[in-house]
């Protein structure tokens, strides 16, 4: 038992071992991330050691654990939940919540884990949309009100944050506005690159009449007819962007 607070308001609490941090998130994550009870149980076992770490380890700051919401139930080959040591985002299909130690110098306490760690939960989709919108809706009006109300801030130093927060929010809106240009797998068919390779081996410039009596035989009409559509449908991936 160690005596933790200041002089008025002391508590008696229990060291945190890595059972506490495992009884703390299996309350809390279900709730957060919206389920995925059953596959948290079983990777927070199987990370028991990188727990430990966070428990023990002053340089050891986070623990982020993710949910694919996109994963089927039959898929076996992979976990619904990843446990990490890092805040990172695993792609759009997860969404995720970060605890950090609020002072990795002191030790987590069983009883004060809500109070120690700060909690961020990050919603499933693109990374810069989501990170744009906890700057918006989240971190500029919270950072707003805490000035107003604080009597001692300087002003410099207030107007200077604001400024970098208003710039990272306007370059975040940016950055999500950006399209991601998906691949296009264009691929090729046989009977016309050995007609160019062979016209080129020849030093001819390839023409239709290169791939001499192919261009009557109905199998490569046919053949060509299905991938010129495969084509069309590929590069569709990006003439019909949105954005």
């Amino acid at each position: 038992m160690t005596t933790v607070g200041g002089d008025e308001n002391l508590v008696t609490a229990d060291v945190a071992d890595v059972r506490d941090l495992v009884d703390y998130f299996r309350d809390v994550v279900p709730v957060l991330l919206g389920g995925g009870e059953a596959s948290l149980a079983d990777q927070l076992a199987d990370a028991t050691a990188l727990l430990t770490s966070f428990v023990n380890d002053t340089t050891v700051r986070a623990v982020m654990i993710h949910r694919n919401i996109a994963r089927d139930a039959s898929d076996k080959d992979s976990s619904e939940i990843v446990v990490t040591n890092e805040i990172a985002s695993l792609g759009p299909n997860f969404c995720a919540c970060g605890f950090v130690k609020k002072n990795p110098k002191e030790p987590l306490f069983a009883e004060l884990l809500a109070s120690q760690l700060h909690c961020v939960v990050f919603s499933a989709g693109k990374a810069f949309e989501m990170m744009y919108s906890l700057v918006q809706q989240f971190l500029q009006p919270f950072f707003l009100n805490a000035t107003k109300s604080s009597s001692t801030a300087d002003e410099d130093a207030i107007n200077s944050a604001s400024k970098a927060l208003s710039d990272l929010e306007t370059l975040l809106s940016h950055l999500q506005q950006d399209t991601d240009i998906p691949n296009v797998d264009i691929v090729s068919i046989k009977v016309i690159t050995d007609a160019v390779a062979a016209a080129h081996a020849n030093g001819q410039t390839p023409t239709p009449d290169s791939l001499g009596s192919a261009v009557h035989d109905p199998e490569v009409v046919k053949v060509l007819d299905v991938q010129v559509h495969r084509w069309v449908k590929e590069i569709q991936k990006i003439t019909l962007l949105e954005k």
